[in-house]
C-alpha cells in the first residue's frame, strides 16, 4: 500500500503575511478574551500519553506475526479499539485503519526503530507542555478546556484537531534529524526528510500550543485566505504563549520571499485551500506543514 504523504493532504499551511498575521492574531485574541467559559489550572494536566504504550505493545507482537490477516487483527484489537480520544480522533478524521497501520509498520521497519526511542521523551514533555499552556491561560484566561493527545497515526500528520481534541502523531512530531526516512517513496521521503531536519522534538511545546488553539476555533472556511488566517492566527498566539517566533520553516520562508510569496498569494487566495494553484504559493519542496 502506497501511503499519502502528510505534506500532500487536506488543507496547506501557507507562510502568511506578517501584518495578516498580526491583524488576525489581534482579532482572535478578542475573542479569546471574552470567551465565557474558563479553565482552572488542573484543567491544564491534560496531556495524554496512554496510546504510546498500546501502539508498540501492538507493534511488537505485529512484526512477530507472519500471517497477514492475524497481523491486521492483532493491530485492531491491541491498538484501535483500544485507542484513547487522540488515537480515535484521528482515525476519524484521517480516516486510518487496521490495514493502514500494518502497511506503515510493514514498509518502514528502520523508521519505527529510529523513531522508537525519541517517543518514549513524551513523558519528559508533557511538563513543558503544561508550562506553554499555562502561559497562555495568563494571556487569555477565558481559554475553553480542550484535551492533548500524543497518540500515532500512520505518517499521516504530526498534529491536527477534532472538536476540543487535540492529538498529536508523536511519530512525526518528536522526530529528529537522526530518524530514518531512506526506506520510503521519494515524494513521502523528501518531505518528512525536510520536516525532521528541522528537530521538530525541540518544538514540540509550540506544536501542542498551536494546536490547542485550533480547539477555541469555531469558523473555518474553505479558501486559502480562510486557511492562513485559520492558521495564522495560532501560530501567532503561540509566539505569544511561547516568548519567541514560530519555528515552522515557512514562516521563515514567506518572511525572507515576502513580495514573491504576497503576489502568488494575492492572486489564489480566494482558490479552493489545498488546490494546485494554492499550494503554489510555496514551492513544493517548502511546503512542508500540510493539514
Amino acid at each position: 500500500m502506497i501511503l499519502t504523504p502528510f505534506a500532500r493532504s487536506a488543507r496547506c499551511r501557507p507562510p502568511v503575511d506578517r501584518h495578516l498575521r498580526t491583524v488576525a492574531g489581534a482579532a482572535v485574541a478578542a475573542l479569546l478574551l471574552f470567551a465565557p467559559a474558563s479553565l482552572d489550572a488542573q484543567d491544564f494536566d491534560r496531556v495524554d500519553r496512554s496510546d504510546l504504550p498500546l501502539f508498540w505493545e501492538a507493534y511488537d507482537r505485529v512484526v512477530q506475526e507472519d500471517d497477514r490477516d492475524r497481523r491486521v487483527a492483532l493491530l485492531d484489537s491491541l491498538y484501535v479499539r483500544r485507542g484513547g480520544p487522540g488515537l480515535q480522533a484521528m482515525i476519524a478524521r484521517r480516516g486510518l485503519t487496521a490495514e493502514r497501520f500494518v502497511a506503515a509498520i510493514d514498509a518502514y521497519p528502520r523508521f519505527w526503530a529510529s523513531i522508537r526511542p525519541l517517543m518514549a521523551r513524551a513523558g519528559e514533555m508533557s511538563s513543558e507542555i503544561e508550562a506553554a499552556l499555562g502561559r497562555l491561560q495568563r494571556l487569555y484566561p477565558g481559554l475553553r478546556p480542550a484535551g492533548i493527545h500524543f497518540t500515532v497515526g500512520a505518517l499521516m500528520t504530526p498534529g491536527q484537531v477534532l472538536g476540543d481534541v487535540a492529538f498529536i502523531g508523536s511519530e512525526l512530531a518528536l522526530a529528529d534529524s537522526t530518524v530514518v526516512t531512506e526506506e520510503m517513496p521519494e515524494g513521502l521521503g523528501r518531505s518528512l526528510r525536510a520536516y525532521f531536519d528541522t528537530n521538530p522534538i525541540e518544538s514540540v511545546a509550540f506544536l501542542n500550543v498551536h494546536e490547542y488553539l485550533h480547539t477555541q476555533q469555531s469558523a473555518f472556511g474553505s479558501t486559502l485566505l480562510a486557511a492562513a488566517v485559520q492558521e495564522g492566527v495560532a501560530e501567532y498566539i503561540a509566539e505569544l504563549a511561547a516568548g519567541h517566533p514560530s519555528p515552522t520553516p515557512a514562516i521563515a520562508f514567506g518572511t525572507a520571499n515576502e513580495a514573491r510569496v504576497s503576489a502568488r498569494f494575492a492572486m489564489y487566495s480566494a482558490t479552493p485551500s489545498c488546490t494546485a494553484a494554492a499550494r503554489s504559493v510555496l514551492p513544493k519542496a517548502d511546503c512542508w506543514v500540510c493539514r
